[in-house]
């Protein structure tokens, strides 16, 4: 994202009006991005020129010349009124890629929404610097994967964590109720409007997101739930976690698309084993045989999680016994080791990093760094994997 856009915030009406351009201009995000840094802002991207327009975005002249149109159509700016009316009547806002509140790790990802609409509690204070879970699966759970589904979201909720999903039936419905049973916040990410209940039958589990968490869009008010919308979807869901975790899912899913994505953004992906008769444990299986990290209780997830925040959420669902029993071994641990080795263990508190990411971090020879790994690996108390070193916790 160009560097000027960044601290930018953009009033609900111009996200209305870059909502309708890109769907009705069939601009890709990219395009319009390059278009807005050309013009030093979103807001003054509207008042661009016939010919820098031109000189700035290639492609057939008639696409051009839509795209012109689009931009200074006063048509388009008064249906922008209109829906904004409607947003306001219906509590939703929106807000800007360049806004200081739009949620910084899915502005990392490619292709991330250039405008979230918003319903609820104001989508910063939801996160809030929060370590964020998505849990996806199977619209029609065996007993084991309401069950299994019931309990992770309600321990992660419990620890801290924010509970993310996609409302649908199933799965994703059972980890928001869950979320929201424990007493905690729940982030829902739709495939059409705000104003749309979708599924109908989860009208009452929206209505009590809306008051506890937040539910956002990229589609504007009105757009129906459209098949396309789905796949498109699960980026973002996948985008705003710190870890995406499967439960239960057929070879051919959304949630197999999730995973997909998460893996391409560098998400960690946690899948439940389950039965190798069932066909909604397919995918979790492949999940786990292709590299992903078996659930089977939730500290698999807390220990994982980003240092900065995993510690508060880790320390909040151990219990005092727990606690103490940890401290003591991470204490003897670094009893043992030197300086440096110390040094590594607390930097791969919640992460994974490889011996030259360490040597960065640490501004140590790469020999020096190679050497500690080697005595801390062969005394048990770190592992490789996938090319990059984590801490054990025994």
């Amino acid at each position: 994202m160009p560097v000027s856009l960044k601290s930018e915030k953009v009033e609900l009406l111009d996200c209305i009006r870059l909502a309708l351009l890109i769907k009705e201009g069939r601009l890709a995000s990219r395009h319009l991005l390059s278009l807005a840094d050309l013009a030093g802002s979103f807001k003054k991207l509207f008042e661009l020129s016939d010919k820098t327009i031109l000189e700035a975005v290639s492609g057939p002249p008639e696409r051009i010349q839509r795209l012109s149109t689009l931009l200074h159509s006063g048509l388009l700016r008064e249906r922008a009124i209109q829906i904004a009316e409607q947003c306001r009547c219906q509590k939703i806002s929106a807000v800007a890629c360049s806004d200081n509140r739009y949620p910084e790790n899915l502005r990392q990802i490619s292709g991330f929404p250039i405008v979230l609409f918003c319903r609820g509690r104001e989508i910063q204070s939801v996160l809030a610097e929060k370590t964020t879970a998505t849990i996806v699966g199977t619209r029609r759970p065996t007993g084991y994967g309401r069950l299994v589904g019931r309990r992770f979201a309600e321990q992660l909720a419990e620890a801290g964590v924010l509970i993310i999903s996609g409302m649908a039936r199933g799965i994703d419905t059972i980890a928001h109720e869950s979320a929201l049973s424990a007493g905690e916040q729940t982030l829902a990410v739709m495939a059409c409007g705000l104003d749309i209940v979708y599924p109908p039958d989860n009208a009452a589990l929206l209505d009590r997101i809306c008051e506890h968490g937040t539910v956002i869009s990229e589609h504007l008010p009105g757009t129906p739930p459209i098949r396309t919308y789905f796949p498109a979807r699960n980026r973002i869901l996948s985008g705003l976690a710190d870890a995406v975790i499967v439960i239960e899912a057929s070879l051919k899913s959304g949630s197999m698309i999730t995973a997909s994505f998460a893996a391409d953004q560098g998400r960690d992906v946690y899948a439940v084993p389950g039965n190798v008769l069932s066909r909604e444990s397919e995918g979790c299986n492949r999940l786990i045989a292709e590299g992903a990290f078996m659930l089977t209780e939730v500290d698999d997830v807390l220990w994982r999680l980003p240092v900065a925040r995993r510690l508060d959420s880790f320390t909040a669902y151990l219990d005092e016994a727990e606690s103490d029993d940890l401290r003591k071994v991470e204490e003897s641990s670094c009893l043992k080791t030197n300086r440096v080795a110390e040094e590594i263990c607390q930097l791969l508190r919640g992460c994974a990093l490889s011996s030259a990411e360490l040597a960065n971090l640490m501004n140590t020879a790469l020999p020096d760094i190679l050497c500690q790994l080697t005595e801390l690996e062969i005394a048990g108390k770190v592992k490789r994997d996938r090319g990059k070193f984590i801490l054990l916790r025994s």
